[in-house]
């Protein structure tokens, strides 16, 4: 990753990231920024953002309103938070990561491209790293958590916009449950047949405390 830099996003960023999951767009970056300190972690190759990991306060009983291919679902625990049996085990404050995007980058004519360049170098783990290296300097900021996905096949992980399960556990991670998420459950159609997955549905709600 020569000469690529992963840093927290700040408001002067904003106007050069891509928006694609942004339900509200710059608004919703500008939001967040002010009420957590950034909307996103990001890695830049010079002054161009190609990676983006968005971040939220987690708020219990937040729903997406476009359900799985809402880009707040990740920051919507439905079924979990409402099951007996599942510890949800999330301080205030914690942030959830959201998705992360790699390898799409926003044009000056205010397109998106795909820049498949910046794919299977390590980025996604690369931007995870410093959303940990951030809260770090934070310490406010109580625990990291995020839906880690069943699978590890590459055409799952890039179409949903996560990670698997084995990579946050090697980075220290621990795994507070495993579900079957019920907006896959309810819209199983909408997960592309070149997604491959045993599970699609299938999640791991994992935690990182900022101790």
């Amino acid at each position: 990753m020569q000469n690529i830099q992963i840093r927290a996003a700040t408001a002067d960023d904003v106007p050069l990231l891509e928006r694609r999951c942004w339900r509200e767009k710059e608004e919703e970056m500008y939001r967040r920024i002010d009420a957590q300190g950034t909307c996103s972690i990001i890695a830049l190759d010079g002054d161009l953002p190609v990676a983006q990991l968005y971040l939220r306060l987690y708020q219990h009983g937040h729903r997406a309103p476009g359900g799985m291919m809402d880009g707040s679902w990740w920051a919507d625990f439905k079924g979990l938070e409402d099951d007996a049996d599942t510890e949800m085990d999330l301080p205030d404050p914690t942030l959830v990561l959201g998705c992360w995007h790699v390898g799409r980058v926003l044009l000056s004519d205010g397109s998106e491209k795909e820049a498949e360049q910046y794919r299977g170098r390590g980025l996604g783990i690369a931007l995870l790293e410093g959303a940990m290296s951030w809260c770090r300097s934070r310490p406010e900021i109580e625990a990291l958590a995020a839906k880690a996905t069943d699978s590890a096949e590459r055409s799952y992980i890039g179409w949903v916009g996560g990670l698997p399960l084995s990579a946050y556990e090697e980075l220290g991670f621990t795994r507070l449950a495993t579900f079957d998420d019920p907006y896959f459950l309810a819209e199983p159609e909408r997960v592309p047949e070149t997604a491959i997955a045993e599970h699609p549905a299938r999640f791991h709600l994992v935690r990182w405390e900022n101790a």
